[in-house]
């Protein structure tokens, strides 16, 4: 017979330790990003990321909650404020679509009372917006069917900082 060199086997309790570790770890993980996810949901925030919500405007937003656009040259749009945030809105950004053409952003000053709705009046035939240098233009939209919206507010030097949570309202 030949002897070898004998080969050291892993003990049953280490093996075993090792594969329960490995278990709970990944049990954490996953249980982590469950906690995650619902807790933005639960607050209106998920939006597929995972990415963190800024401390200044987190738990705040509005959705836009009816649109009427029917009138050529204006839109009625009724804007409803969510989340559990107390801090004050300086105001929103709107962006109206239609099936070819987008608005630029349309600050609009307003401040929303949480839990509370507020109605706007958009003049199509002159939509004061600005382009992405902050320069004021000029445009029109017509028909439009879809509007967006995020909460604005102002941070220690001044500008304007957009919120996270995005509305949408189709109609």
């Amino acid at each position: 017979m030949k002897e070898g060199v004998k080969k050291k086997k892993i003990s049953p309790i280490v093996f075993v330790a090792i594969l329960v570790g490995g278990i709970l770890l990944i049990a954490a993980a996953v249980f982590g990003v469950i906690s995650l996810i619902h807790y933005n949901q639960e607050n209106n925030f998920y939006d597929g990321s995972l990415l963190p919500i800024s401390d200044s405007c987190k738990k705040i937003g509005v959705n836009p909650t009816s649109a009427d656009c029917s009138n050529p040259s204006s839109c009625i749009i009724t804007l409803k404020r969510i989340g559990t945030n107390k801090m004050e809105m300086e105001g929103v950004y709107l962006v109206l679509r239609n099936s070819t053409d987008v608005s630029r952003l349309i600050p609009i000053k307003i401040s929303i009372e949480p839990s509370s709705s507020k109605t706007v009046t958009i003049d199509l035939n002159n939509i004061a917006s600005w382009d992405i240098n902050g320069t004021p233009v000029n445009t029109t939209l017509t028909s439009p069917n879809e509007v967006e919206s995020n909460v604005y507010q102002l941070d220690s030097n001044g500008n304007r900082q957009i919120c996270y949570y995005t509305g949408k309202f189709n109609f």
